[in-house]
């Protein structure tokens, strides 16, 4: 099961032995402090403070509450510092620990003065940096010698220059008011909240190799219980070399990871929850694209999302969250597209920030909120993103992510058909949308069919928000989405000219307030269309059930004729009775239909030489036809 809500609350019995061993662990390090990174001595500590097994633990899923223990809380630090944690791939542990440090530190004050004494390193600004550099708005702190000396030793000047010109340069993309063409080339963010002494400072140290860097919240005043919704002073820490990443160019990870960092720094000042997580990091991951946008490294973090399209958009698990950066670049790509200014798009996330601040609530309420005022909704603005998210790669249109057609296509449907038909096939559970989740159908014409005409009918869950139909007929050339509210699903979808479609999308988008995931069926058959064919009359008494070719291999074409609109079923037989597969179980249009049967039975494989019964049954009567196949 995934790992739920278990952080910091007052100890648990039994716990304390194990926590406060962690005290005395680190004083026995304290003499290693030159030849090891102080945080890293901590997390040290902690393998032997827990006595039990590390599990590939992850932040918590969802809004984080004060069930579980401190143990937990410790090893969730431990493996997302020391870089020891086991992740699957599919669902890999992004480099940045701003997430999970700050549940801690919020939660600091249910610590008792040993386990104070013992977080102190990690959670307080590191003082055993001696050496310091100034910019205009920032202040460096590294070690000129030793392992934590910026890139090696002896410590290198290019390497805090980089950093010195990165948050410079992060600094100028979120406050500038530089104008380009008339407009501030800043988004028009508020600077970070004042620590006091009039710098941002930022710590050049050795992480190990389980982190990029973090940003980490102060409480005002050095109070914690004034965190939470009033703006919180905080501070930056990044490695010293990205030794270990497989980082092809550390000086680009440094870049990126001060762009991503510094973003952190202006969330806190407009406070600090952990509910807001998830936000957090979709905006600051996004952030890392805006100051450097030929440096596409958080690209790579668009599969955890693409294969993971049914979860929740405020889900955050340690990967999820990253993933997930394209709802804030949809967010402000939507409002360039509608012809607003640079600051004027961003200014929809900005409101949204502020009024989660102001107003106290959850950060999908502010959002809701906001777009509620900009005539949308988040439900509605998700199903919308949902539809942006099929338009990226070689299937971008220009119409939707500015760069759209830089995006690696990663979506990955949770069903795909391309033998037709398909009677009632479910997702796996797995792959079933939560709320505000999204599943994906892909349907493809057969290669070997002649058919003409798609029919799709949807069985789903009461919860369900809306289905939209995407056509394409070659990459990058789509027929206007067909969006239908879930409300509405008892219709029956058609594509016509089937033959001459690349393949069509199936978007199912769950309800935000849905309690559980949504199950649904996808019922989908292939005909011929008849042009020129006068409409049946109401007195015809014949189904005119035949077949063509008959004998017939590879394959034959059962025809038939409906007076009006009906519930039909085709179902074909072997010589011996048995059910071999369904062609059509639902209601039928009136006038001729043609159906497509490839030899195939309902799991998939061929049908041996012989004798074979298709056989109608509607509500005009029923008929039987006799078929043969031969090799």
């Amino acid at each position: 099961m995934p790992y739920q809500d278990t952080w910091l609350q007052p100890r648990l019995p039994g716990e304390g032995s194990a926590v406060e061993r962690l005290a005395g662990n680190m004083a026995k390090a304290a003499g290693r402090a030159r030849e090891v990174c102080l945080a890293c001595l901590v997390l040290c500590a902690l393998v032997t403070a827990a006595p039990r097994a590390v599990q590939p633990l992850r932040p918590a899923e969802g809004p984080a509450t004060d069930r579980g223990g401190i143990t937990s809380a410790l090893e969730q630090a431990r493996v997302m510092l020391s870089g020891h944690g086991i992740v699957p791939a599919d669902d890999a542990l992004a480099p940045c620990a701003t997430l999970l440090l700050n549940q801690v530190q919020a939660r600091r004050q249910n610590l008792s003065p040993a386990e104070r004494a013992a977080l102190s390193t990690l959670l307080n600004r590191p003082a055993h940096l001696t050496e310091t550099r100034e910019t205009e708005h920032f202040r460096f702190h590294f070690a000129p010698e030793g392992p934590e000396a910026p890139h090696g030793w002896p410590w290198s000047q290019e390497y805090v220059g980089t950093a010195m010109s990165a948050c410079e340069r992060a600094y100028e993309v979120h406050h500038s008011e530089e104008l380009k063409d008339g407009v501030p080339i800043g988004q028009g963010w508020p600077k970070p909240a004042d620590d006091g002494d009039g710098w941002i400072d930022v710590y050049i140290m050795d992480l190990g190799w389980g982190v990029f860097g973090y940003a980490l919240h102060e409480p005002v005043g050095g109070d914690p219980e004034t965190t939470g919704r009033q703006g919180c002073p905080g501070y930056m820490v990044v490695d010293n070399d990205f030794a270990g990443f497989g980082a092809g160019k550390p000086g680009d990870a440094l870049r990126t990871t001060i762009a991503h960092e510094y973003h952190h720094l202006v969330q806190f000042g407009y406070g600090y929850d952990s509910e807001a997580s998830w936000f957090m990091e979709q905006c600051a991951t996004m952030e890392e694209a805006e100051a450097y946008a030929l440096i596409r490294d958080l690209h790579a973090f668009l599969p955890i999302y693409g294969t993971q399209t049914h979860r929740r958009l405020d889900l955050y698990n340690g990967s999820f969250e990253y993933g997930s950066w394209l709802w804030p670049r949809f967010l402000v790509d939507r409002e360039l597209q509608a012809g607003a200014s640079r600051e004027e798009a961003w200014g929809l996330l900005r409101t949204a920030w502020e009024t989660w601040s102001r107003e106290g609530i959850s950060m999908r309420a502010s959002l809701d909120h906001v777009l509620q005022l900009a005539g949308s909704s988040l439900q509605k603005a998700h199903a919308e993103w949902t539809v942006w998210n099929a338009f990226i790669g070689d299937r971008d249109d220009g119409q939707h992510y500015v760069d759209g057609h830089l995006y690696p296509r990663v979506v990955v449907p949770a069903l795909v058909f391309d033998q037709f038909p398909a009677e009632g096939v479910h997702p796996h559970f797995t792959r079933q949308p939560e709320g505000l989740g999204a599943s994906y159908v892909e349907l493809r014409p057969a290669g070997t069919s002649a058919d003409d005409l798609l029919e799709i009918r949807i069985e789903a869950c009461e919860d369900l928000h809306s289905a939209t139909l995407i056509v394409w007929t070659a990459p990058g050339r789509a027929e206007e989405p067909r969006f239908i509210p879930g409300w509405e699903l008892d219709v029956t979808l058609s594509v016509v000219g089937w033959q001459d479609v690349e393949r069509a999308w199936l978007i199912l988008v769950n309800g935000q307030d849905a309690p559980r995931s949504c199950d649904f069926a996808i019922h989908a058959t292939t005909s011929f269309t008849h042009t020129g064919v006068d409409p049946v009359e109401d007195d015809l008494t014949e189904l005119q059930l035949r077949c063509a070719p008959n004998p017939f291999e590879p394959h034959t074409v059962i025809s038939f004729q409906l007076p009006w609109a009906m519930e039909t079923a085709l179902r074909i037989y072997d010589g011996e009775g048995r059910h071999v597969r369904t062609l059509i179980d639902g209601r039928s249009s009136a006038g001729p239909h043609a159906v497509y049967w490839d030899g195939r039975n309902r799991a998939g494989l061929r049908e041996p030489a012989g004798v074979y019964y298709g056989r109608i049954e509607t509500a005009r009567g029923s008929q039987r036809l006799r078929m043969v196949r031969i090799r």
